[in-house]
């Protein structure tokens, strides 16, 4: 029986050293020891990321099928118990209720439950703050803003972000918005 667990601890072992060449070998040793190093501190801390990417609002923009019992729609202020379960309620009632204030479009997915599984907001004119990089970003005419995207934590990497991302940009670009 010893011999067993031996076995499996070492197969283990094997397994992790051979993803971390992998990784390694991708990433290189500074993205490598950055993900590192994040992961060691992952049960102390929490990471985010940014991430600009600027889109041409046309009749070319790419889709993905919305997964069946998903249901993707704009939100609004009734909806406000849907978006805190989106965001894993990692934000107040009082933000989004702010969101709504400033007129801020919201965009909202449902699963098969009537449950939040994926929200974003959108402007499109204006400025908006973005406090990681404690600036205004100001819009030109035609642009818009989606920001604060987030998909309840269960969901992730199944698929669901690519639909409702293009529902969005096919919205804004509906708003005669072109970028």
């Amino acid at each position: 029986m010893g011999h067993s667990n031996t076995s499996r601890a070492n197969l283990r072992e094997e397994s992790l050293l051979d993803t971390a060449r992998r990784a390694l070998a991708e990433r290189g040793l500074p993205r490598f020891t950055v993900k590192l190093v994040k992961k060691l501190l992952s049960p102390l801390l929490e990471f985010g990321s940014i991430l600009f990417i600027e889109f041409q609002l046309d009749e070319n923009l790419f889709g993905g099928k919305v997964p069946a019992g998903f249901v993707l729609r704009k939100g609004d202020p009734s909806d406000l118990d849907s978006l805190m379960e989106a965001y894993d309620s990692s934000r107040t009632a009082a933000a989004l209720e702010e969101k709504f204030r400033k007129r801020h479009l919201c965009f909202l997915m449902l699963d098969s439950q009537g449950r939040g599984a994926r929200c974003s907001w959108a402007i499109k004119e204006g400025s908006e703050y973005i406090p990681e990089l404690d600036m205004d970003l100001v819009l030109g005419p035609g642009e818009g803003y989606m920001f604060d995207a987030y998909m309840r934590s269960d969901l992730r990497h199944r698929g669901i972000e690519l639909p409702a991302r293009t529902f969005v940009m096919r919205t804004l670009a509906q708003a005669a918005l072109k970028r």
